[in-house]
């Protein structure tokens, strides 16, 4: 039997699925309501790269491994910034998307698996991020479980990423953690902070009609809702 804290993260992966309009989240192409939030949620991720590399990361060498990947696509970024397909590794709950990650691209490391039980070695990885994964997660209490396993897996000097929303909203299925929540659950000094995507009430609108406006937006702190979050060990 499935542990309550998986159906309940599976029911609000499902509810955000249909509530995005996406239909089936296999398709190929973005919906123009997403476009400048994906955008820049790349532009962060890019940032912070970069950021690692400057602080002693390399980039050559790196192992990544990303929780709650869903199909992948939270990897993809990483190839364009020095990284091989070799070097990346997801662990995701769902099968379905597991499967999509692998038609999509056939040779990307995407495993089922329950990011409370991370099936590797200790000290096995250099990144280990999480990109919107805490945010679909009611149960609060899996959560110190899942950053002590993301801890238990980072190699010293090695960073997690924290890619979410800081917001909690029980009736929309979103369960958002802040800074400070972050730093609760790790334990380890912040490093860098980047702005990623706005609040959607104000992202999507902006991304499907005036995407100009979009950058513009992002330079006003309280209406971006996603940060990357870094913490070194």
């Amino acid at each position: 039997m499935k542990e309550s804290y998986l159906r309940g993260t599976d029911e609000a992966l499902d509810y955000w699925t249909k509530r995005r309009g996406a239909g089936d989240f296999a398709q190929k192409s973005l919906a123009a309501f997403n476009i400048a939030q994906t955008t820049y949620r790349t532009d962060a991720l890019f940032r912070a790269i970069h950021f690692m590399e400057k602080s002693g990361l390399d980039v050559e060498r790196a192992q990544v491994l990303d929780i709650g990947s869903g199909q992948g696509m939270g990897l993809y970024p990483f190839l364009l910034t020095g990284f091989t397909v070799s070097q990346l590794h997801g662990i995701e709950q769902q099968e379905a998307r597991v499967q999509v990650g692998k038609e999509v691209l056939p040779i990307l490391d995407i495993q089922r698996g329950d990011a409370a039980h991370l099936p590797y070695e200790a000290e096995s990885f250099d990144i280990v991020s999480e990109q919107f994964c805490f945010c679909h997660i009611p149960d609060e209490t899996i959560k110190p479980k899942i950053a002590g396993e993301m801890l238990r897996v980072l190699r010293p000097g090695g960073f997690a990423m924290i890619l979410d929303w800081r917001f909690r909203s029980p009736r929309h299925q979103i369960y958002g953690l802040g800074v400070r929540r972050i730093q609760e659950l790790f334990g380890l000094p912040v490093v860098g902070r980047f702005p990623a995507q706005l609040w959607p009430q104000v992202g999507r609108p902006l991304s499907q009609y005036m995407p100009s406006l979009y950058p513009l937006a992002r330079r006003i702190p309280f209406l971006t809702g996603s940060w990357i979050t870094l913490l070194k060990k």
